[in-house]
């Protein structure tokens, strides 16, 4: 099979159930090969290769090499849990103002599907990167966090708090330093 008509396959193993385990070796292993190097066009399909065990592990090498700018023009309907940890990555990564405001838009995006322990590293992150925390976006991804369904305003406010973000907490001053 030649490799430019290896994205034929996507649909193949998508619709067809366990079709994984039916190809022959050297066509999983041509597959592997272009899922590990996958085109930045196809990153969309990616929650596909995370869900086949024998792709597994080379979908997720791919998205380490993930960049800012694939994560950002692909689309997730659901979003699998590995690309939204490389988001919440790609975002504590940020160097500088831009790089935080540009990719706030790619963490507000997903902030309703973030589980509780991711939200609870996106306002960790916000505290810790300066980048971050004194970027023009960064209220609105906190804004946009509070949207989700698995953490309530209290533990975000707890969160804030505790990452230096007071500013953004709902609670009142006094209630902030009842604790201190």
């Amino acid at each position: 099979m030649a490799v430019e008509k290896l994205d034929r396959v996507i649909p193949l193993i998508r619709h067809v159930e366990d079709s994984w385990s039916y190809l022959e070796a050297d066509i999983r292993q041509k597959i592997q090969t272009y899922v590990e190097n996958l085109p930045k066009e196809e990153i969309e399909n990616i929650d596909i290769f995370l869900s086949i065990q024998g792709l597994k592990s080379f979908a997720e090498k791919r998205l380490k090499k993930a960049t800012r700018t694939e994560l950002d023009e692909a689309i997730f309907f659901v979003i699998p849990l590995q690309v939204s940890d490389r988001i919440i990555e790609l975002y504590s990564e940020s160097r500088n103002f831009d790089q935080a405001n540009n990719f706030a838009s790619t963490v507000i995006r997903y902030a309703t599907d973030y589980s509780k322990e991711q939200i609870q590293k996106i306002i960790s992150v916000c505290g810790d990167n300066d980048q971050i925390k004194h970027s023009f976006d960064v209220g609105s991804v906190i804004n946009s966090i509070r949207k989700n369904k698995n953490a309530n305003d209290d533990e975000i406010d707890g969160w804030l708090v505790e990452a230096d973000l007071k500013r953004f907490a709902k609670i009142k001053d006094n209630e902030a330093d009842v604790g201190n």
